[in-house]
């Protein structure tokens, strides 16, 4: 087995480096930690607030990675949780990771979303609300934090992060119970290394990405040619016209901006057209 050939920077200080690391190693790039604060860029306790969006983050992430280790290539992921973009009563957590090739001048994204699955923040009004609460059941690989708010600001204290146990918890929660007024809540730690269910996430936007850096553009050569868009217009399978299902893929290069496009084949179904289902 050959050696890699490659080698990346990945700017992470919350253990990103065990999905990495494997799945670039794949394709003979290895990726080395790049010991930078990522704090700096945003945090998901809102001690420090993100500034741009993740696309823009984790890019700026990569390219300070890149920086601190003196190489070409630099990674990078950024994630974010929001309503369900069809579901809003549901939580979406959307994982953004990046290629950045400062030799090339480009960069290539890829991004996944899923329903997260991790429990929601609680008010606790004391300590005996910590009993039932669903995070607990979780512990210890998904950790905890402890934060008040003020309900007219919106500023936070935060007394514990990584809390993983209910003893822990308990302390925490007294602690903040007595410092001040403002409700007390228990929240997820979203941090990487704390959060299994983001770490499955950020594993499949790896994967896609990895995937997706196997194919070169048929034009320049850049890795990392792949699908951008869909344009739609497939046909009904009922009257022939066109649905809003997609009837073309769009395929680019994020170098030098070559597009191509893959038909799709068959029909749509008759559900998606405004003409069978107005």
């Amino acid at each position: 087995m050959s050696l890699p050939t490659t080698h990346a920077a990945l700017a992470t200080k919350h253990g990103k480096e065990s999905i990495f690391q494997p799945a670039f190693a794949a394709i003979g790039i290895a990726v080395a930690v790049a010991e930078i604060d990522t704090d700096q860029f945003g945090t998901f306790a809102g001690e420090i607030e993100r500034q741009g969006s993740p696309r823009d983050t984790a890019e700026r992430k990569a390219r300070a990675g890149l920086d601190a280790l003196g190489l070409s290539i630099g990674l990078a992921s950024e994630g974010s949780f929001a309503p369900h973009r069809t579901t809003p009563f549901l939580l979406a957590n959307t994982e953004v990771v990046v290629y950045v090739d400062s030799d090339l001048d480009y960069r290539v994204f890829e991004a996944v979303t899923a329903v997260s699955a991790v429990p929601s923040a609680k008010v606790v009004g004391a300590v005996s609300d910590i009993e039932g609460l669903a995070i607990t059941k979780l512990f210890p690989e998904q950790r905890a934090i402890v934060i008040t708010e003020d309900p007219t600001t919106r500023s936070r204290q935060i007394f514990a992060k990584a809390i993983d146990t209910i003893s822990e918890l308990e302390a925490a929660v007294t602690n903040a119970l007595v410092d001040q007024p403002h409700p007390v809540l228990v929240e997820p730690d979203l941090r990487a290394h704390h959060c299994p269910d983001r770490r499955t996430v950020i594993s499949t936007a790896v994967n896609r990405l990895v995937q997706r850096l196997q194919v070169n553009c048929p034009k320049c050569s850049a890795r990392g040619f792949g699908p951008l868009r869909t344009v739609p217009g497939l046909p009904c399978a009922l009257c022939g016209l066109p649905t809003t299902c997609a009837s073309f893929d769009v395929m680019g290069c994020s170098r030098c901006d070559f597009e191509s496009q893959v038909a799709r084949s068959g029909n749509a179904d008759p559900t998606f057209c405004d003409r069978c289902n107005p």
